[in-house]
Protein backbone atom coordinates (compact mmCIF):
# COMPACT_ATOMS: atom_id res chain seq x y z
CA UNK A 1 0.00 0.00 0.00
CA UNK A 2 1.36 3.45 -0.92
CA UNK A 3 0.31 6.81 0.33
CA UNK A 4 0.16 9.06 -2.76
CA UNK A 5 2.18 11.70 -0.99
CA UNK A 6 1.70 13.26 2.38
CA UNK A 7 2.46 16.84 3.33
CA UNK A 8 3.73 17.54 6.83
CA UNK A 9 3.36 21.03 8.22
CA UNK A 10 6.24 21.91 10.51
CA UNK A 11 6.39 25.12 12.54
CA UNK A 12 9.23 27.57 11.89
CA UNK A 13 10.71 25.69 8.89
CA UNK A 14 9.69 24.73 5.36
CA UNK A 15 6.97 22.08 5.17
CA UNK A 16 7.90 18.49 4.28
CA UNK A 17 6.42 15.83 2.03
CA UNK A 18 6.88 12.07 1.90
CA UNK A 19 5.59 9.02 0.04
CA UNK A 20 5.31 5.91 2.18
CA UNK A 21 5.01 2.20 1.46
CA UNK A 22 3.11 0.42 4.22
CA UNK A 23 2.98 -3.31 4.89
CA UNK A 24 0.34 -4.79 7.17
CA UNK A 25 0.70 -8.22 8.75
CA UNK A 26 -1.79 -10.12 10.90
CA UNK A 27 -0.64 -13.14 12.88
CA UNK A 28 -3.89 -15.14 13.30
CA UNK A 29 -2.41 -17.61 15.79
CA UNK A 30 -1.62 -14.84 18.29
CA UNK A 31 -3.88 -12.00 17.13
CA UNK A 32 -0.86 -9.72 16.80
CA UNK A 33 -0.99 -7.03 14.14
CA UNK A 34 1.94 -5.09 12.69
CA UNK A 35 2.19 -2.16 10.31
CA UNK A 36 5.55 -1.11 8.92
CA UNK A 37 6.06 1.90 6.66
CA UNK A 38 9.10 3.26 4.87
CA UNK A 39 9.73 6.32 2.71
CA UNK A 40 10.03 5.43 -0.98
CA UNK A 41 11.23 7.42 -3.99
CA UNK A 42 8.07 6.64 -5.98
CA UNK A 43 5.18 9.06 -5.82
CA UNK A 44 4.44 12.62 -6.85
CA UNK A 45 7.20 14.74 -8.32
CA UNK A 46 9.06 16.90 -5.86
CA UNK A 47 7.65 20.37 -5.34
CA UNK A 48 9.66 23.51 -4.58
CA UNK A 49 7.09 24.22 -1.85
CA UNK A 50 8.26 21.21 0.23
CA UNK A 51 11.43 19.49 1.38
CA UNK A 52 11.24 15.78 0.46
CA UNK A 53 11.66 13.42 3.41
CA UNK A 54 13.87 10.58 2.19
CA UNK A 55 14.36 8.68 5.45
CA UNK A 56 11.31 7.60 7.38
CA UNK A 57 10.76 4.18 8.93
CA UNK A 58 7.95 3.41 11.36
CA UNK A 59 6.59 0.29 12.98
CA UNK A 60 3.37 -0.38 14.90
CA UNK A 61 2.88 -3.60 16.86
CA UNK A 62 -0.42 -4.39 18.55
CA UNK A 63 -0.51 -7.42 20.85
CA UNK A 64 -3.73 -8.51 22.54
CA UNK A 65 -3.45 -9.41 26.20
CA UNK A 66 -5.79 -10.06 29.12
CA UNK A 67 -6.07 -6.35 29.95
CA UNK A 68 -6.61 -5.06 26.41
CA UNK A 69 -3.95 -4.44 23.78
CA UNK A 70 -0.28 -3.58 24.18
CA UNK A 71 0.80 -1.01 21.59
CA UNK A 72 4.38 -0.36 20.55
CA UNK A 73 5.26 2.41 18.09
CA UNK A 74 8.73 3.26 16.84
CA UNK A 75 9.78 5.81 14.26
CA UNK A 76 13.08 6.94 12.79
CA UNK A 77 13.09 9.88 10.46
CA UNK A 78 15.39 12.49 9.01
CA UNK A 79 13.25 15.43 7.93
CA UNK A 80 15.99 16.81 5.69
CA UNK A 81 17.28 20.34 5.64
CA UNK A 82 18.64 22.13 8.66
CA UNK A 83 16.13 21.28 11.36
CA UNK A 84 17.45 21.16 14.93
CA UNK A 85 16.95 17.79 16.64
CA UNK A 86 14.93 19.37 19.47
CA UNK A 87 12.31 20.57 16.96
CA UNK A 88 12.11 17.14 15.30
CA UNK A 89 11.79 15.39 18.66
CA UNK A 90 9.14 17.83 19.91
CA UNK A 91 7.03 17.58 16.75
CA UNK A 92 7.26 13.77 16.69
CA UNK A 93 6.34 13.44 20.36
CA UNK A 94 3.32 15.71 19.98
CA UNK A 95 2.19 14.05 16.74
CA UNK A 96 2.50 10.58 18.27
CA UNK A 97 0.52 11.59 21.35
CA UNK A 98 -2.24 13.09 19.17
CA UNK A 99 -2.35 9.97 17.01
CA UNK A 100 -2.60 7.60 19.99
CA UNK A 101 -5.33 9.78 21.54
CA UNK A 102 -7.29 9.76 18.26
CA UNK A 103 -6.99 5.97 18.03
CA UNK A 104 -8.21 5.53 21.62
CA UNK A 105 -11.11 7.93 21.08
CA UNK A 106 -12.17 6.08 17.95
CA UNK A 107 -11.88 2.69 19.67
CA UNK A 108 -14.08 3.94 22.51
CA UNK A 109 -16.70 5.20 20.04
CA UNK A 110 -16.79 1.84 18.23
CA UNK A 111 -16.49 -0.90 20.85
CA UNK A 112 -16.84 -4.48 19.66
Amino acid sequence: MHSPGEQIHVPFVKDRDVTLRATRTLFPETGEYEVTSIAVPEGPSESPDYVRVRTNESHWRLVPNAGGTAVTYTIRTDPGGLVPAWIVNTVQARATAKLIRAMLDRALQNPR
